[in-house]
């Protein structure tokens, strides 16, 4: 690349490429982070979501 132009434009389109994709991962890893704080809040010692002792199958009687 003889142009310095040229090298300048590569760059920050580089530059740029990286900041989309690390920012998508920062994003990414903050919704899993949240995701499991909310599902945390909805569990109780077992594990499971609350609601999973809600359903109740139907009874033959």
């Amino acid at each position: 690349m003889k142009n310095p132009k040229t090298l300048l434009h590569v760059c920050v389109i580089g530059t740029a490429l990286v900041a989309m994709c690390w920012g998508f991962f920062i994003g990414l890893t903050f919704y899993e982070l949240w995701r499991k704080k909310q599902f945390h809040a909805c569990s109780d010692d077992t594990g499971l979501p609350r609601y999973f002792y809600q359903y109740k199958e139907p009874s033959n009687e």
